[in-house]
């Protein structure tokens, strides 16, 4: 095991699967079976510890240029634009253009589903997910954290989170970044309205995984757009999703049943094992969560399906960001607290544990190397920042706010700055959504993003990956 706070190069320590016993670090849980501990053994696509490989020759150069222009040090002049209209109104007039957007999608979100998930969210989703009437469900909202949009964007200010989502002014000036406008696992509501705890939560009976194949379509288009058909279809649709993605998380194919889970880790064994993982070298980060359980806020819920989702969201993310950011990048990650409300605020941790161990699973075979920096936002969590230490002892890993002096983005060094968006599912509230309601809204509100991913832009998705 690495202790926190020393690199890989100085203390090489590597683990058997006896070793990463979770009951030598937690007692009462139980020992996972050697067979579930074998290194580097998964063939599931959920096990692919690799940055998917974009072939150059599908990327025009105008949009490899323009992704390698971006040089968030240098502010452009941008008199009397300030606001969303603002920018809408210089798009339309030529002042600014539109900028070519990249889409990142695993390899099981069916091809009809990107369009759907991108075109046809409503106007907002504050604080509701699906409504009667509206195109995108509960389970399609699932599967759209596994699409993620980025693109340059014009910003009028630098965002801040200081007693709440905020834009610094840079006062007649503008910084161009790259918005990467992720879809967080959604953990804000409960029973009926629950989105991603559906996939990742043990049941009374077992769920069996379903492959649905890349033709599935949205049950928007199955009824043709009938509201009554729609309605009447839509339980058995939502369950057919539902098993469609724990078919690709689990490398069992299936969610067990609450019988056949014998021990269940609580919040406070759970992080010091994701700790552990972290620490460790040599190891199958699937493998080890495999058998593994734990109890937030009453549900059962399986730290492999978490885990495979955040390397699903990691992988997709910097496969772009890797491809198209040769002058080096520097990205920012703000860890969501709406998003988290149903598992409990204080148990935000866990997520970015999670998401930390996603990046270790990749950093085995993947050097990321146009990463320069990360800033983590760390008010809520002291340790991470060590922890990314551990995973990229050759990059720059500080707090969020040692990048930002007095509010605004202070690097020299002529790197993209990458804002990691928490965006929603069900609404686009880039469009819509004001400065002070979300990271959304502050973006949404202070730059040309509106105009980049507008639902009816004709050629949205030209670039899917």
């Amino acid at each position: 095991m690495v202790p926190i706070g020393q690199s890989s190069d100085q203390v090489r320590v590597f683990l058997t699967p006896s070793d990463l016993s979770p009951r030598k670090e937690i007692p009462g849980i139980t020992e996972a079976s050697s067979d579930d501990l074998k290194m580097r053994t998964l063939t599931i696509e959920t096990s692919s510890t690799t940055l998917k490989p974009i072939k150059l020759e599908k990327l025009t150069p105008e949009l490899r240029a323009i992704y390698a222009s971006v040089r968030s040090n240098q502010d452009m002049s941008l008199p009397g634009i300030d606001v969303r209209g603002d920018f809408r109104r210089a798009i339309r007039t030529g002042q600014l253009s539109l900028k070519p957007v990249v889409i990142s999608a695993s390899g099981f979100v069916p091809k009809a589903m990107v369009e759907h998930l991108m075109r046809n969210k409503k106007d907002s989703a504050l604080g509701v997910k699906y409504e009667p009437g509206d195109k995108i469900t509960w389970m399609e909202g699932a599967l759209h954290t596994f699409l993620t949009p980025l693109c340059p964007i014009v910003m009028s200010g630098d965002y801040e989170f200081k007693d709440g989502h905020q834009i610094r002014s840079l006062n007649g000036k503008a910084r161009v970044v790259i918005l990467s406008a992720s879809i967080q696992p959604d953990f804000e509501s409960a029973f009926k309205d629950e989105v991603i705890m559906k996939v990742v939560k043990v049941q009374e009976e077992a769920i069996e995984g379903q492959n649905l194949g890349s033709e599935f379509l949205p049950l928007w288009q199955q009824t043709c757009e009938d509201p009554i058909t729609f309605q009447r279809q839509l339980q058995a649709y939502e369950t057919l999703l539902q098993k469609h993605m724990i078919y690709h998380l689990t490398s069992k194919r299936r969610l067990p049943s609450l019988k056949e889970v014998q021990d269940v880790m609580q919040p406070s064994e759970a992080l010091t094992y994701l700790d552990l993982l972290i620490e460790s070298l040599d190891i199958d980060e699937q493998a080890a969560l495999r058998n593994q359980f734990i109890n937030l806020h009453d549900h059962v819920v399986s730290l492999e399906a978490l885990f495979s989702i955040y390397l699903q969201l990691v992988r997709n993310e910097f496969s772009i960001l890797e491809a198209l950011l040769p002058q080096g990048y520097v990205y920012t990650i703000d860890p969501p607290a709406i998003f988290a409300s149903q598992i409990g605020r204080g148990n935000v941790n866990l997520l970015n544990r999670l998401q930390t161990l996603a990046f270790r699973a990749l950093r085995e075979d993947s050097p990321f190397t146009h990463l320069k920096i990360i800033g983590f936002n760390d008010y809520a969590d002291k340790a991470a920042i060590a922890l990314f230490k551990i995973i990229f002892p050759d990059k720059k890993i500080v707090s969020k706010s040692e990048l930002f002096s007095d509010g605004h983005y202070s690097l020299q060094e002529g790197y993209a700055l990458v804002l990691h968006n928490n965006s929603d599912a069900f609404g686009q509230n880039i469009e819509t959504e004001g400065a002070n309601t979300s990271l959304d809204g502050a973006i949404g509100s202070y730059s040309d993003a509106s105009c980049q991913l507008q639902r009816d832009r004709a050629d949205l998705l030209d670039y899917i990956f």
